[in-house]
């Protein structure tokens, strides 16, 4: 499924709300539960678990700034998004 610029904004969005509540709230070590990756409730330690969360907002931005790119090489493009 791809996802639209506001769509990733707001994944996005969580998943830095998640990084934060995670980083205020446990150590490394600490267990951390959470439907955040997959929609299925999981445990991760916290260390493990803000990896993947950078890894997942890494991915999204990626995903968008190729979509943005594909879009003014193709002429399909507003000006003010840019």
């Amino acid at each position: 499924v791809e996802l639209n610029e506001t769509d990733i904004d707001s994944r996005a969005t969580h998943l830095l709300e998640e990084i934060h509540r995670v980083r205020r709230n446990h150590g490394e070590n600490d267990l951390v539960e959470s439907n955040m990756l997959q929609q299925v409730e999981q445990t991760f330690e916290a260390e493990d678990y803000l990896r993947a969360l950078d890894s997942e907002v890494d991915r999204l931005l990626r995903s968008q700034a190729m979509a943005k790119r594909h879009r003014i090489s193709t002429g399909d493009v507003n000006y003010l998004e840019c």
